[in-house]
């Protein structure tokens, strides 16, 4: 009786296979091949994209710090001229020349600050 129900247990292991593979559409793509990277593994192993990525970050940080240059080179100007414009040494003319050179680097700046944070 035990060797029946030993026999009986082993020949009930009818355990259905699920197909874990997927599904794959055939489609005609006339020739073209297509490759998947994951973002990862392309910083990793790509010597392009490694020597590319460095030279884009290199010619960032020197824009920044030729913008901050010119930054600073217009609050210092701007701090002159108020100076000038306190001691009576500007003109109206001069001073309105100053504020409209102001405005415009300002906004040229602002401009450049604002495409950089959306990039």
């Amino acid at each position: 009786m035990s060797i029946s129900l030993i026999i009986f247990a082993c020949a009930n292991d009818d355990k259905k296979k699920i197909n874990t593979n997927p599904t794959i559409e055939a489609r005609d793509l006339n020739g073209f091949k297509i490759a998947y990277y994951n973002n990862d593994s392309i910083k990793e192993y790509f010597d392009y994209y490694k020597r590319e990525d460095s030279l884009v970050t290199r010619k960032q940080k020197i824009f920044q710090a030729e913008i901050d240059k010119k930054s600073l080179e217009l609050q210092n100007f701007v701090q002159r001229k108020e100076q000038e414009a306190r001691s009576g040494l500007l003109s109206q003319n001069e001073i309105a020349l100053v504020s409209k050179k102001h405005s415009k680097w300002s906004l040229i700046l602002c401009s450049i600050s604002k495409l950089r944070v959306q990039n």
